[in-house]
């Protein structure tokens, strides 16, 4: 019923209660004007019937005026369809890089380009190469369009599918099949040729999207191409964001990172060319970000997302400032920015994960709160893109924890466990279950293997709680000081909370003495 009365009022705030008011106004006037003796019969109901058709007439214009535009139809570009296997390679990609560097700029306002390396990240690199799971994910995304490419024994060809339509275009090479497609299928407007993309380039660009970051920056050390360089610098960015930095002693000791210092040099050199794209201003915008320089990162961010509006990395990046440096695009908090990226990319687990936690940071925290609600949401919907991803069950498990629903936390975390046999968090997840549950005895041991597996640090410190609620205080001693002795800087807060813990035992150890 709500959804009802929305779309009759269009974008008037109550627009139909309106017109039915005004409409009964004018009946109640005319019925006035009749029996007081003003009009005579046929002119009340004359009257009535011009007033309350001009009244829906306006309203309807008005309506009509005001309804927003239709949603743009997601377009996928899928790998080439192997010959003879199902397995992908680099140069698989090869139709969907050139269709997509020229629909960046040409593509029809009607869609809504799904960038190929998008899938590929929400497929992830063991199942980025298969064909059937690219064909899986577009039904999951409910792409409107879709380009299947295929090379041929004796050429190329393009199967182009809307709705119930489809239209198959073949030549004898993948440039006549590009130039088909622009010009019949009306997908691009005013193109002449396509770029040709280098075999080295999509080698790279799939090594970087499989996170080889090492192989990446291999490859390039003797590259001059800027196409390829902005590769090399995203690789030393990502490298760097790996360095964990102590924000408590950057305050007053300097703090270099060689890998953004490398990634900064390529990129700046860039701009001095004048050969920089939007990605060499998003990726300097990312590592200000990193370097919680706020300013910088603004300038870049804001230049990234004019030169590319349809990004949602860009969106996710833009949404670690205040939501006031944002108001110029219409953003007014860091919900109204995550939900772009998300509708740009349901798919970007990231932004899907930053979105749910925002949510339910910003709610009540209770059950059936609207925060609550929506993270859930949000979380449902992504996991029937990828029902099984990792991260996304983690931040839910963790949700059903916040809200005391140990038993699904659970479940959920049991499943990760099997997933992830051979990963400590996996038990470490689930000893913070049983600890909740202040099933202390069943805990210890999840705790002790997590340590036991790579010396797991935040298990250390359950350990220690564990044993201090067991009544094993030296033990709980132990295991406190081991996870100080391991802190990892002066802003390590799991650190303190052993300290805490250590003091609350001699304190009552010496009570006990007295």
């Amino acid at each position: 019923m709500e959804k009802t009365i929305a779309f009759l009022s269009g974008q008037v705030p109550g627009g139909i209660l309106l017109l039915l008011l005004v409409l009964l106004v004018i009946n109640l006037v005319f019925s006035f004007f009749k029996s007081t003796k003003l009009t005579d019969s046929d002119r009340s109901r004359k009257g009535r019937i011009i007033y309350s058709l001009s009244v829906i007439m306006i309203y309807v214009a008005v309506w009509l005026a005001t309804q927003p535009p239709k949603p743009q139809i997601r377009l996928m570009i899928l790998p080439e369809r192997p010959a003879h296997s199902e397995m992908l390679t680099a140069q698989s990609f090869e139709f969907s890089e050139r269709f997509q560097q020229t629909a960046l700029l040409h593509l029809s306002e009607k869609y809504l380009l799904h960038r190929w390396e998008w899938t590929f990240e929400t497929l992830g690199p063991d199942s980025a190469f298969y064909y059937d799971k690219w064909l899986r994910l577009t039904k999951a995304l409910h792409a409107g369009a879709l380009l299947l490419p295929q090379k041929e024994a004796t050429g190329y060809s393009c199967v182009w599918i809307q709705g119930s339509d489809s239209t198959e275009y073949h030549g004898s090479t993948l440039s006549d099949v590009l130039r088909q497609v622009a010009h019949k299928s009306g997908l691009l407007k005013d193109v002449s040729s396509f770029p040709e993309t280098p075999r080295t380039y999509l080698t790279i660009k799939t090594e970087f999207l499989k996170k080889k970051y090492d192989r990446v920056i291999q490859l390039t050390s003797r590259v001059t191409d800027s196409s390829l360089l902005i590769w090399r610098a995203a690789a030393f960015v990502e490298k760097g964001k790996m360095q964990k930095i102590d924000r408590e002693r950057a305050k007053f000791v300097p703090v270099t990172n060689p890998n953004f210092v490398e990634a900064h040099n390529i990129l700046i050199q860039s701009i001095k060319r004048k050969t920089d794209t939007s990605e060499t201003a998003y990726w300097l915008g990312v590592m200000a970000i990193y370097n919680q320089d706020f300013t910088k990162a603004e300038i870049f961010l804001k230049k990234a997302l004019v030169e590319d509006p349809t990004n949602p990395r860009i969106h996710l990046a833009l949404s670690y400032l205040l939501p006031e440096r944002l108001r110029e695009f219409g953003y007014k908090t860091r919900v109204d920015i995550l939900n772009k990226a998300v509708h740009l990319d349901p798919g970007y687990r990231e932004g899907v994960y930053q979105l749910a936690d925002e949510y339910y940071s910003s709610g009540t925290g209770t059950e059936s709160g609207f925060g609550t609600t929506r993270a859930q949401n949000v979380i449902d919907a992504f996991l029937k893109i990828k029902k099984n991803d990792v991260r996304i069950l983690s931040l839910l498990g963790s949700i059903e924890l916040k809200l005391k629903h140990f038993d699904k936390a659970l479940v959920l975390f049991s499943k990760l466990q099997k997933m992830l046999p051979d990963k400590s968090n996996s038990y470490y997840n689930l000893g913070i279950v049983y600890f909740m549950k202040k099933e202390y005895k069943t805990a210890l041991p999840y705790f002790l293997k997590a340590i036991q597996m790579d010396q797991n640090l935040d298990s250390y410190l359950y350990a220690g709680l564990a044993y201090r609620m067991l009544g094993e205080n030296q033990k709980a001693l132990d295991y406190y000081r081991e996870r100080v002795r391991r802190k990892t800087g002066d802003d390590d807060k799991w650190a303190k909370e052993a300290m805490k813990g250590i003091r609350i035992i001699l304190a009552d150890t010496t009570a006990h003495v007295h």
